[in-house]
């Protein structure tokens, strides 16, 4: 019984050290590269918030209790949102992006333990991943990165595809609803909406670069 304690206890200290020792080689990149010093901090979703966003996909998204639907969560911090898709849609397959280690390394290992089917954990900056095989995505970001975002989701999703955010609205479209909810000392809104033709057609372009002349 004492031999079986000294091998739980050593294998307990080289599990340990290997976090330890993995945790301190990814902060020595982290302050080597500067991104330690731009990943903005994880936020995770509230349940009220939550609530009201998935209350919403039900209200909206046809079938989406029966048909198999792909979603994706942008900025998925420690996947609050992409690991509830899962558990309540389980027919249907869910993403979770960010390109923060800390949360991926975190959502990776919960999706490990819990031995989810339907779950996607990626590490990746979502502005270079293709999004248009996804059709729900959620957005909980800062507001400048949220207008950012919209964009790309305009780009990429296809029309009769939805966007539900939290908190911030995205410039120039039409909610399907905003619904509020309480957060602490404030009311805030999450907001649903649908890719339609017209909004794509209506899709600010980037300028042609003007070509330098030959000298």
């Amino acid at each position: 019984m004492d031999f079986l304690i000294v091998i739980f206890q050593l294998l307990f200290i080289i599990v340990m050290g290997i976090f330890v020792a993995l945790f301190s080689a990814y902060m020595f990149w982290a302050i080597i590269s500067g991104r330690i010093f731009y990943s903005p901090p994880v936020i995770p979703t509230s349940k009220d918030a939550r609530k009201v966003m998935f209350d919403l996909l039900d209200k909206h998204v046809p079938d989406i209790n029966k048909k198999p639907y792909r979603f994706i969560d942008i900025g998925c911090g420690y996947g609050t949102l992409t690991f509830h898709a899962a558990k309540k849609y389980p027919h249907s397959k869910s993403t979770g992006v960010d390109f923060s280690m800390i949360a991926f390394l975190f959502s990776k290992i919960r999706c490990h333990f819990f031995k989810y089917k339907n779950v996607d954990i990626i590490y990746s900056n979502y502005f270079k991943l293709n999004l248009s095989s996804y059709d729900v995505a959620f957005c909980y970001l800062y507001n400048l990165e949220n207008q950012r975002v919209g964009q790309k989701l305009l780009k990429d999703l296809k029309p009769g595809s939805f966007v539900v955010s939290n908190t911030f609205p995205f410039k120039d479209w039409e909610p399907l609803e905003v619904a509020a909810y309480d957060d602490v000392i404030v009311k805030r809104d999450v907001y649903i909406y649908q890719i339609t033709k017209e909004m794509k057609a209506n899709e600010p372009k980037k300028a042609p670069r003007k070509k330098s002349a030959k000298k």
